[in-house]
């Protein structure tokens, strides 16, 4: 076991589904990529930055790695830190990393 949901959803499924949703689980962030890619047009930088923290986010086993790297592109932007309401999850993040 690990911190990520993979492997308890694994133990769950048939044997004969697993493909399948494994294809399903590796498909799952290009759902975002088209909303994201709307959203965010005109702030490039921030979107790559997002679709690198998804994608560490969601990934088969995710670790500490992947809250460092959140937090440092977090920083890139500090119209985000401005608008963030409570600092501890930044501090939290930058404790781990």
């Amino acid at each position: 076991p690990n911190i990520g949901l993979w492997w308890y959803l694994f133990q769950e499924l048939f044997a004969e589904s697993r493909p399948f949703f494994g294809f399903v689980f590796l498909a799952g962030p290009l759902v975002y990529l088209g909303p994201l890619m709307h959203a965010l047009r005109h702030r490039p930088l921030l979107l790559g930055h997002l679709l690198v923290i998804l994608y560490n986010l969601l990934r088969p086993y995710p670790d500490l790695s992947g809250v460092g790297l959140l937090v440092t592109l977090l920083c890139a932007h500090p119209f985000v830190l401005h608008r963030m309401t409570g600092m501890v999850p930044l501090a939290c993040g930058a404790l781990a990393a």
